[in-house]
């Protein structure tokens, strides 16, 4: 279990590190140049990583997504 911000977890995806993960999506849309959700970007989608929805669930104004990582392939 760990919860870090944008660079922990760029650097534990790039490591292979996450296998589950859980995001919190706030009921505010907001603009401008915030912190970024992760650190790292990809060429094309191609490159991006693929995720599995294992369940959402309303929490007050707010969702909880629940997400397992797939392996190359396998989506």
């Amino acid at each position: 279990l760990v919860e870090g911000g944008g660079r922990l977890f760029a650097s534990l995806l790039g490591a292979g590190l996450i296998d589950r993960g859980v995001i919190y999506y706030g009921s505010k849309l907001a603009g401008g140049m915030g912190a970024p959700f992760f650190a790292g970007t990809w060429e094309t989608l191609d490159e991006a990583v693929s995720v599995a929805i294992v369940s959402v669930v309303q929490v007050g104004g707010d969702l909880r997504v629940e997400l397992e990582m797939v392996a190359a392939g396998r989506l």
